[in-house]
């Protein structure tokens, strides 16, 4: 990404700021276990205002809520600090330069984010007996009137296919978004 690509949303999510905070995504509710213990960690990439990492942190799960918005994640702290959760933390990163290291989480969400280059860092860096959920624009959303590039529309089968050998709970194309649930072996 770049410089103007975190300015663009710095301004979505300043604009975004007097509005409610939104509810978590109900996908979590079906696929995102209770942590059996303190030691247990997810990732929510691009995660915008947090809400679907804030939920999982309320089951259990230590939380690194990534995101490039700076404003994005102010008015996540702002919940945060609101529900007194202590188990989360905020990164801000172009996800384009980050590196995810191997076998770290035992949850990663992604939703409607993203981008075909990081999807083998993202398998790498689930823990066996892990997951990747993902809700994520579909090629139907190409066709809407703001066009998006290649790489940040999930084609199908393509998270099958990098999650290969995995089994998979959910993998479905429904309107504009594509939903993926699979767990490592």
């Amino acid at each position: 990404m770049t410089p103007q690509d975190r300015l663009y949303w710095d301004q979505v999510y300043q604009a975004r700021g007097k509005q409610p905070y939104p509810d978590s995504d109900p996908l979590l509710y079906e696929y995102v276990p209770i942590a059996p213990s303190n030691e247990m960690r997810a990732l929510d990439l691009a995660c915008g205002v947090g809400q679907n990492g804030l939920w999982i942190a309320k089951q259990g799960y230590t939380v690194d809520l990534i995101d490039i918005s700076r404003n994005a994640l102010s008015l996540a702290r702002r919940e945060i600090e609101q529900r007194r959760v202590t188990s989360v933390n905020l990164l801000q990163a172009d996800l384009d330069q980050e590196r995810f290291p191997r076998e770290r989480y035992d949850v990663v969400i992604v939703f409607r984010y993203h981008h075909a280059a990081l999807l083998p860092q993202l398998v790498n860096t689930v823990r066996p007996s892990g997951r990747i959920i993902s809700l994520t624009f579909n090629h139907r959303y190409r066709d809407q009137a703001t066009p998006i590039e290649r790489p940040f529309i999930v084609e199908p089968g393509e998270w099958r296919l990098a999650c290969s050998g995995w089994k998979i709970l959910l993998d479905s194309d429904e309107g504009h978004f594509a939903h993926f649930v699979a767990i490592k072996h």
